[in-house]
Parts: structure tokens; C-alpha cells; sequence
């Protein structure tokens, strides 16, 4: 990876290769393969980002957006989240550059929007949050002893995370007790065994596979009811 201005030049990077380069001015830099000099890019050097959110956010939940600043801006710096849903940006909240130059923004979406972070006169390029109302369906078959529990979320969230919990009174509540992650329909199933009968739901959660988005009904699973 060479500059078109020779400001910096990476030489040959093999597999799993790395190169880091510092920037000193914002600006776009372009770039090209000196391999194959039809492949080519440009860096866009910003003093102000925010990162592109890992994953949709769900209405009514807390969300939070994470940046960082160059050097430029020195930390403890007030940091201002504007969003944009389409009649112009307005306040968010605000945040505050930590020593390590980067910064954290809470706050609840309502709908999917821009967001940028102002500092001062400088302006992050925009982000895009997008925000989904999830609902889950949960359907339980048994065949023998053992119980199919199958759930289905929309809008589709393929290779979302999903959490089966059971409802244990010895644990005072809710328990995970299997992960998995949604196929490429939006779909997962968990297979099992159990001589207890019990109450279980499964959870759509954030990759941290704690911080929900959306729950299915309870089912009971296990034995029949006798009687």
C-alpha cells in the first residue's frame, strides 16, 4: 500500500501482515497497490470520529455510540451528539474526550437517524444508527423426551445473538442456560432434555449477550402436567 504522494509506504504485507501509519493533517489521502496499481483507495483523516455501530440499535433502549479525537483536541473537551432523522441535526446529548482521546455518548433512539459529534468548530463525518422494533416468535415441539424450542425474529437479524433462559426459583429468576446465534433466516433452535418442567423464553441480545433487545413469550417445557 503506497500514497500517491509517497507520504508513506507500507512495502510488501503478507498474510496476516499488519502497517500502521499516523496521519498529521486531516485531509484525504489517496492510495494505490504498487502490486496492482488499479487497486486502489483513499484514507480520509478526520480530527473528530465516531465509529459505525457494531450492531441496530432497538427503540426505547439505551444505545451507546463511541468516538475518538486526534491530538488536536485536547481531552476533557466537551463533546456534543446531534442526530438527524430527517428535518436537520438537533442535540442528543453530550460527552467528554477522556485522556486517551477517545469518548462515549449514551442515549435512548427512537428512530433510525444520522448522528455526528461536534467539538468545538469540528464535526465528525455522520453515522447511521438504525433502530428496529424486533419481535420474536417461540415454538415448542416435543417428540419422545426431548423439546424443540425454535424462534424466529423480525425484521431479520441474521447471526444475531439469542440467549434460551429458564425461569429456576433456586436462582430467583431467570437463568441463561444456552447461546446461539440466528441463521441466515432469522431463525434458531435449541434441542433438549429435561425431567423438570419448566418455564423458558429466548432473548435477543447485543453481542455482549447481556444487554437485550427483544424477548419471546414463555413457554412451558418438560413432562406434561399430570392430572
Amino acid at each position: 500500500m503506497t500514497a500517491d504522494d509517497q507520504s508513506f509506504d507500507s512495502g510488501r504485507l503478507f498474510t496476516n501482515d499488519t502497517f500502521v501509519h499516523g496521519f498529521d493533517t486531516v485531509g484525504a489521502v489517496p492510495y494505490h497497490c504498487s502490486l496492482h496499481p488499479s487497486i486502489r483507495g483513499v484514507v480520509n483523516v478526520h480530527d473528530l470520529l465516531l465509529q459505525a455501530p457494531p450492531a441496530a440499535a432497538s427503540a426505547g433502549r439505551t444505545f451507546v455510540l463511541q468516538g475518538r479525537a486526534s491530538a488536536a483536541i485536547a481531552p476533557g473537551t466537551p463533546v456534543r451528539l446531534e442526530a438527524d432523522s430527517g428535518s436537520g441535526f438537533a442535540p442528543v446529548t453530550t460527552a467528554t474526550i477522556e485522556t486517551d482521546g477517545t469518548f462515549s455518548a449514551s442515549f435512548v433512539p427512537a428512530t433510525t437517524a444520522n448522528y455526528r459529534a461536534v467539538a468545538g468548530s469540528v464535526t465528525s463525518p455522520p453515522v447511521q444508527v438504525v433502530v428496529l422494533n424486533r419481535t420474536m416468535t417461540l415454538r415448542a415441539t416435543r417428540s419422545g423426551r426431548t423439546t424443540v424450542l425454535r424462534t424466529t425474529v423480525t425484521p431479520a437479524s441474521p447471526h444475531g445473538h439469542v440467549v434460551l433462559q429458564f425461569f429456576l426459583p433456586e436462582h430467583f429468576g431467570w437463568w441463561p442456560v444456552r447461546q446461539a446465534r440466528l441463521d441466515a433466516a432469522s431463525s434458531a433452535s435449541f434441542s433438549l432434555r429435561t425431567r423438570r418442567r419448566l418455564q423458558a423464553r429466548v432473548v435477543l441480545t447485543l453481542p455482549d449477550e447481556a444487554t437485550r433487545l427483544a424477548v419471546s413469550r414463555t413457554v412451558h417445557i418438560g413432562p406434561p402436567r399430570r392430572g
